[in-house]
């Protein structure tokens, strides 16, 4: 298998943890909001979701396209059993980095929704919505924001970190 065909076969693999992450935290919201909430306040974090969705099935369809950006086209053929391993740390670095933000962006949207629950039913104007959310929601929103960007760097850097890392070995 050449990185290219390990790449669309991890970008689908990738899709479908995304797609069942995103039905459960869907579901969450649901659970969480019981009769609290009305349709209006429910409607943001659900457009989010369902954009979210269509998002995914979007990455479904062209992952072959998607695979094209992210590996330059000498990589893209098939090798031999690599002399090198430098073709295979980046597209394992690339894999790391798609990992890492499938990982990211759904508990980053899940905690925006927290987030709109809360300013929604804040009834004290002396506290910030930030105090109300709690220390573990503020926690996993520094702990997610900072996930989203390492995945970022490692999605997009992957070429740069791999040639620092072989050059230090």
């Amino acid at each position: 298998m050449s990185p290219k065909q390990i790449l669309i076969a991890a970008i689908r693999l990738i899709v479908l943890i995304g797609i069942v992450q995103t039905l459960s935290s869907i579901v969450t919201i649901f659970a969480q909001s019981g009769s609290e909430y009305n349709s209006a306040q429910l409607l943001l974090p659900l457009s989010i979701y369902g954009f979210y969705l269509a998002a995914w099935l979007l990455v479904w369809c062209f992952p072959a396209t998607i695979a094209n950006r992210l590996l330059p086209q000498h990589l893209q053929t098939a090798q031999e059993p690599p002399k090198h391993p430098a073709p295979w740390m980046m597209t394992g670095i690339v894999l790391i980095g798609i990992y890492t933000l499938s990982q990211a962006i759904p508990e980053l949207i899940y905690l925006f929704s927290i987030y709109r629950f809360t300013q929604s039913i804040s009834t004290d104007t002396q506290t910030s919505i930030w105090a109300n959310l709690g220390t573990q929601n503020q926690a996993g929103i520094f702990a997610s924001t900072a996930q989203f960007l390492i995945g970022i760097f490692l999605l997009f850097g992957a070429p740069k970190l791999s040639s620092w890392i072989r050059k230090r070995l």
